[in-house]
């Protein structure tokens, strides 16, 4: 959720997914999918850039084996997992 309006989502350290779809699809298939460049026709869809720092790279997942529906039903389930937070109105803020 987002905490006002013009708040970007942004996921994994770098902010480099936009969305949950997005990052469902890296995990299921970057050991599958060719490498390219960043910015290259494709990327995040059928082809992932090289890793920043490749001795970092997480080697256990990488290739589920799920289908674009599978991918969406694992995205609908996570995004029921928000507890609904909202800030209150009003509420104090923080005196440096």
């Amino acid at each position: 959720m987002r905490p006002r309006p013009d708040f970007v989502k942004a996921y994994t350290h770098n902010g480099y997914f936009k969305s949950l779809k997005e990052i469902v699809h890296f995990y299921n298939t970057r050991d599958k999918l060719p490498r390219c460049q960043q910015g290259a026709l494709g990327e995040k869809v059928t082809c992932w850039p090289p890793p920043e720092v490749p001795q970092n790279m997480d080697s256990t997942i990488g290739n589920l084996g799920l289908t674009n529906q599978e991918e969406d039903q694992l995205v609908a389930f996570l995004k029921t997992l928000t507890d609904g937070y909202r800030p209150q109105s009003g509420y104090p803020q923080k005196v440096p």
